[in-house]
């Protein structure tokens, strides 16, 4: 949460100083002119959420420190990748998120919004799934609310090539009603089927 902290300071105090030198200066309209400053010291900060600068200079060793400085709610589980992390959190008794946290030759490093893209996602009567791609690595995440009674919720997944694979990177919790499931894939899994129980959900765009 520090992350939001320094932002939230910086910009009271730029506004602040902005409108301090506004008033002792000679301006004539500095009502107006403390409006413009004010949106270019919001601009400023929103860069600075959106570009951290604290990736070039701040050394995060391990993907907790990073969340924790970005992100308040507690971890329930780490997916490691091969240059990367999922992080999985809760937000409430009834939901979670996750972040993924990219990881550079100095450390980890705060994630953007263009750390990561959705390559799919699918929406249909087993349930909601979505795929993304690390950007610049090979690193792949898989995230799923599947339909189900919670009698059988083994998770696998068959491969383009038809083999079933049980031995996954793989997180699960179950909430009534429904199975929220995690995966790391060191390869874009289109094409792949994942299986609960023997329920199968593809994981290929709808047709």
């Amino acid at each position: 949460m520090l992350f939001k902290i320094i932002r939230y300071v910086l910009l009271f105090v730029l506004i602040a100083l902005s409108v301090i030198a506004i008033i002792k200066s000679n301006i004539k309209q500095k009502r107006r002119t403390a409006v413009f400053a004010a949106a270019a010291c919001l601009l400023v900060v929103c860069l600075l959420s959106i570009f951290p600068p604290e990736n070039l200079f701040v050394r995060f060793h391990e993907p907790e420190t990073v969340f924790h400085y970005i992100n308040g709610n507690e971890i329930q589980s780490i997916l490691p990748g091969n240059d990367s992390c999922m992080i999985i959190h809760k937000e409430n008794e009834q939901s979670g998120g996750y972040d993924v946290i990219p990881k550079s030759q100095r450390g980890y490093l705060i994630p953007t919004l263009f750390s990561k893209e959705r390559i799919l996602r699918r929406l249909d009567e087993n349930g909601y799934l979505e795929v993304c791609h690390v950007k610049d690595r090979s690193d792949y995440y898989l995230f799923a609310t599947v339909y189900t009674d919670g009698e059988n919720s083994e998770i696998s997944i068959l491969d383009d090539s038809g083999t079933r694979e049980t031995e996954l990177t793989c997180f699960t919790e179950q909430i009534t009603g429904f199975l929220d499931v995690y995966l790391y894939f060191d390869k874009a899994p289109v094409g792949y089927t994942l299986m609960v129980g023997e329920k199968q959900i593809p994981i290929s765009k709808q047709t």
